[in-house]
């Protein structure tokens, strides 16, 4: 795992644009027209490789893979869990509705045709859920080596308190593994707000709370 003793490393969490031709494939997948999947496979992992060493040279010291694989934070998981069926409206943000203005532009350019929206066709939960091929975390190491990576050039990153033994397993393995824990003097009104912008995480947080005791 990266360290250091000089200065605060710079990093990077969360999505970064996507080539043109992925973005087409995904938006026409979600469209329910017929996509190859090997197709999308492939020019997602022709946007990783090239998001990766992007992130270098503009001086990040630990990068991420950019969420090139994803065409939704919520979309993707319907490839990857079991349970999830129907859809639901997923709720306005609370820092989003205090800006009317902002609200309206967010919204037009979450619409347009060209992009995968993530607020239409969000699946739910309506039976257990568990990872359809658990081996697509193993996965993450062969692609490393693929792309002439070593341990010590990748973690990968869970929440705190979620899939413990997961989180044990794969740093036995010899994975660095980083565990996100929100600290600091601010850490009541940071888990106040990311509750009222979705009340539901209270009942992720509680579930997970509960399987911690067992």
């Amino acid at each position: 795992m990266r360290r250091s003793s000089e200065r605060i490393l710079t990093t990077h969490a969360g999505s970064l644009p996507r080539p043109e031709h992925l973005t087409s494939l995904f938006v026409r997948r979600a469209r329910g027209e017929g996509v190859d999947p090997v197709a999308i496979a492939k020019a997602g992992r022709e946007a990783l490789r090239a998001i990766v060493p992007l992130q270098a040279s503009a001086g990040i010291d630990v990068g991420n893979n950019g969420e090139q694989q994803h065409d939704s934070f919520f979309l993707y998981l319907k490839d990857r869990l079991t349970g999830l069926g129907g859809t639901w409206q997923r709720p306005s943000r609370a820092d989003v509705d205090r800006y009317p203005e902002f609200k309206k532009r967010w919204l037009e350019q979450m619409s347009s045709k060209s992009r995968v929206s993530p607020n239409e066709g969000l699946p739910m939960a309506i039976g257990e859920v568990h990872y359809i091929d658990p081996a697509i975390i193993d996965a993450v190491p062969a692609l490393a080596r693929d792309s002439h990576r070593g341990a010590g050039d990748f973690e990968i990153q869970m929440l705190y308190g979620i899939r413990d033994a997961e989180q044990r397993r794969l740093a036995d393995a010899g994975n660095h593994v980083r565990v996100y824990v929100p600290f600091g003097t601010q850490w009541y009104g940071y888990f106040v707000r990311r509750l009222a912008e979705r009340p539901a995480n209270l009942t992720f947080f509680l579930r997970a709370l509960a399987e911690r005791r067992h």
